[in-house]
């Protein structure tokens, strides 16, 4: 479909040290903060992600606030209309939230 496309990825995740018990936790709430944005790295939205795999070594940055800093792997679903391009969608009102059915490209 055009507009929409799959990218492999291979990102460094920073996380803060106090959730370094919690690595996957963190890397996977670190990617949901950039779902339905634009981003200007990639060029459109991340509509979704599946992280492929990580690296086993992490390395600890330093400075005010260290961070560990994680290398992996991830398909990313990316959004990015072009000029000219009309969108529909089909939406759908369940108790006071609004959902999208489908996304129509043309």
């Amino acid at each position: 479909m055009e507009g929409l496309m799959v990218s492999d990825a291979n990102l460094t995740v920073y996380i803060h040290p106090s959730m370094a018990n919690k690595i996957r936790g963190a890397i996977l709430s670190q990617l949901s903060s950039l779902l339905f944005k634009y981003d200007e790295i990639f060029e459109g939205v991340l509509l979704a992600y599946q992280v492929d795999g990580r690296s086993r070594s992490a390395r600890i940055l330093p400075g005010l606030v260290p961070h560990i800093g994680v290398k992996l792997r991830a398909s990313l679903l990316l959004f990015s209309p072009k000029p000219n391009m009309f969108i529909g969608a089909c939406f759908i009102f369940v108790s006071g939230f609004a959902f999208i059915s489908f996304l129509h490209l043309f």
